[in-house]
């Protein structure tokens, strides 16, 4: 297995970079990363994140199963827990995934969302998105990171599909979630957490489920990955940030991944840089 905590450093997918691989650069936030760089084709995946698709060159094919045809678009926002693939085709671009319930963000109501549709960001967004990214030809500082993260975030709260946590999530949930998220390896059982924040556990489980939209145990997955992406934004090889996060091993942790995200976490950062952003 290579080691993923020495990894070829570079700029947003430049010339400098093959063509055929993912390059470019992983910025992790609490709730929230954003990938800028080349970008190649997914397997058909689903993961719990609002995910933002912009294209800085280039058209992203995108679609919601694998017996329907692809659509083109240079832009797109995917609902949390959507199953989709997507093929760059070694294009640029800017890939920004929320955790709908951190913080209060926001949390998606599917119902904004058709079965297969993917609708695309605002022209005022996109127009910031390339304000930002026109300024820097070279790797981009944190600060304009934020300002695309801010530019996302943003645009989902003021659109159809987000209503603000804080006026609808249940405050025994919103504990557990903080609870959750405080968990070093992030392992606990349903139980633990019911009688945490005073519930029964069938009670718990069935809450949590509503609020979330994901079993308890799968959302716990989510929060491993989570975890384990942040142990290699701070430079711990791939065997370690699987140990850290509460995977069995780094076999569990890629499983998770390609589940998830339609990829090995290999082919994403051999020729990637993670870069801490908070």
């Amino acid at each position: 297995m290579p080691d993923l905590g020495k990894r070829q450093q570079t700029s947003y997918g430049s010339d400098a970079t093959p063509k055929k691989v993912w390059a470019g650069r992983i910025y992790v936030w609490r709730g929230c990363s954003l990938y800028l760089g080349r970008a190649l084709d997914t397997t058909l995946h689903r993961h719990h994140a609002v995910q933002f698709c912009f294209c800085i060159d280039g058209e992203l094919k995108l679609r919601g199963s694998s017996d329907v045809p692809w659509t083109r678009c240079t832009s797109a926002i995917i609902a949390p827990d959507r199953p989709h693939e997507f093929d760059a085709e070694g294009g640029r671009v800017a890939l920004f995934y929320l955790d709908p319930e951190y913080g209060g963000v926001a949390h998606s109501d599917d119902d904004h969302f058709g079965p297969t549709e993917f609708p695309p960001l605002s022209s005022a967004t996109t127009e910031a998105l390339r304000t930002i990214l026109s300024a820097h030809t070279g790797e981009l500082p944190v600060d304009s990171a934020n300002e695309i993260k801010q530019n996302f975030i943003q645009s989902y709260i003021l659109s159809e599909s987000a209503v603000r946590t804080n006026e609808s999530m249940d405050p025994r949930i919103e504990r557990a979630l903080q609870i959750m998220r405080g968990l070093d390896d992030v392992k606990i059982s349903l139980e633990d957490m019911a009688s945490q924040v005073n519930l029964s556990a069938s009670r718990f489980g069935h809450l949590f489920s509503e609020t979330t939209s994901l079993p308890f145990r799968r959302y716990l997955l989510w929060l491993r990955l989570q975890r384990g992406l942040r142990l290699l934004s701070e430079g711990s090889n791939l065997t370690d940030a699987a140990h850290g996060s509460g995977f069995s091993d780094s076999s569990h942790l890629s499983h998770t991944f390609r589940d998830m995200f339609g990829m090995s976490p290999t082919d994403l950062v051999k020729y990637s840089e993670f870069i801490q952003a908070d």
